[in-house]
């Protein structure tokens, strides 16, 4: 039997990294993209070559955007984990 995903542990995952959460739920794709997108932020930061306003602008404030679009992605990417979801319901009750 296999453990049903739930949106904590997608959500959580994505704390720890940006695209975790998305590879937990099984969304390959999108969760390479979050991860190499967030290497390169934190690859890219030189702290001899920027000012500080510069970090934050191009470093920080787009990887801490990422991280908590990656965390809300996650916990509305899982699928199967809503406790009452009345269009999977329906589309249930037709088949």
């Amino acid at each position: 039997m296999r453990k049903k995903r739930t949106r904590k542990r997608a959500a959580l995952l994505s704390v720890l990294f940006p695209g975790l959460g998305q590879l937990y739920n099984r969304q390959l794709g999108k969760g390479m993209l979050f991860g190499a997108i967030a290497i390169a932020l934190l690859l890219s930061y030189r702290p001899s070559r920027l000012s500080t306003a510069a970090i934050l602008v191009m470093i920080v404030f787009p990887y801490l955007g990422l991280w908590v679009y990656s965390i809300l992605d996650a916990w509305y990417g899982a699928k199967g984990t809503a406790k009452h979801d009345p269009t999977r319901d329906r589309l249930q009750s037709t088949h």
